[in-house]
């Protein structure tokens, strides 16, 4: 009898021997899975931060190119590649007004601008090349599917006269592509006409060259803007300039004088045209300043002038810290021409 009843209390240990493995288990099991929610939900959080982050940079960077581009005035082209997170929701993220906004993870994060912008963003995350173009009162900005050469066009013609120029475009997308070329121009005085306007097609990597035609009438004078438009999955945009001169000034400075309002001790940035309205290039084009503006003013400008056209020159203004008016002379020199524009520096 006593070794059956032994042999019961084995069985017994046993047994509880057992449950608590299954219950010690079960506790393990419960720590682990804990753990696991408590790492997965940190591991989540932080890429979720991470992604918001790279949001938030890309649309300061964008931002800030946009400013740029425009306060370098109608015309400039600037290009720009950001990254577009993963967490995206493309259908809460838009431009609108002055504002860039992308929705991550749930999180409107917004860049505001200083001028308004038209464009969109692409339909999907990666890295992508923007190209930033400057007009008269907004900014464009789009995915870089095409490419222009040259990326800036700027005609300088006679009164009644007219002319021909060329320019390449290339397919940069990656993949076929065909869009709507049109041309948007302002003024009836000053016109740009091509025969190639309507439906383009590229292949992959594919060039065409297009052929164009800047007019101006007989009453025309001064500067007229438009843009080339290439409307498809992703709109381009490129800005062509007419200018029409009443007088046949072999080289011109545009404009002829200016006043430039600033702040005393401020940093800042002028454009002019500088035109070559010969059939022949000018070369060796230098810059100089004349009078009390020349001590917080320069310009790198340089190089050669094509015929027929124009070239933007970026004026570098440091303001002096006394208030006052400031003048002086801004001359180019190229080929053995000069022209001049007349400045005022006001500074308040």
């Amino acid at each position: 009898m006593k070794g059956v009843f032994c042999g019961g209390g084995s069985r017994v240990s046993r047994a509880q021997a057992s449950v608590e493995t299954m219950l010690l288990l079960g506790i393990a099991l419960f720590i682990i899975g804990a753990f696991a929610t408590i790492i997965f939900d940190q591991i989540n959080s932080s890429y979720v931060q991470q992604q918001q982050k790279m949001g938030s940079q890309s649309l300061r960077t964008l931002a800030k190119e946009i400013d740029d581009a425009y306060f370098l005035g109608p015309g400039s082209v600037k290009t720009v590649q950001v990254h577009i997170p993963e967490l995206t929701d493309f259908s809460n993220s838009y431009m609108q007004g002055k504002s860039l906004v992308l929705n991550i993870a749930g999180t409107d994060f917004i860049a505001s601008t200083k001028v308004p912008l038209s464009g969109a963003w692409p339909n999907s995350d990666g890295a992508y090349e923007f190209v930033i173009t400057a007009f008269e009162n907004f900014v464009s900005i789009a995915v870089q599917k095409l490419s222009f050469s040259p990326n800036q066009l700027t005609v300088s013609l006679r009164q009644g006269s007219s002319s021909a120029f060329n320019l390449v475009v290339d397919n940069v997308g990656g993949e076929p592509a065909s869009y709507d070329f049109s041309i948007v121009f302002e003024g009836a005085d000053a016109a740009v006409s091509s025969g190639q306007a309507g439906v383009l097609s590229f292949e992959e990597g594919e060039s065409k060259s297009l052929q164009l035609t800047a007019v101006c009438g007989s009453g025309s004078a001064g500067s007229y803007d438009g843009y080339l438009l290439f409307a498809g999955d992703y709109n381009a945009t490129l800005p062509v300039r007419v200018v029409c001169s009443s007088q046949y000034s072999k080289l011109m400075v545009l404009p002829s004088a200016k006043t430039v309002l600033s702040g005393a001790g401020s940093v800042s940035s002028e454009s002019f045209l500088v035109c070559n309205n010969t059939p022949a290039e000018f070369y060796s084009a230098v810059v100089s300043l004349s009078g009390e503006v020349s001590s917080y003013a320069s310009s790198g400008f340089s190089g050669t002038l094509g015929a027929n056209s124009c070239r933007q020159l970026d004026l570098n203004i440091h303001s002096p810290q006394s208030p006052g008016t400031y003048s002086g002379r801004l001359v180019v020199s190229a080929s053995g021409y000069s022209a001049y524009s007349d400045l005022n520096l006001v500074v308040s």
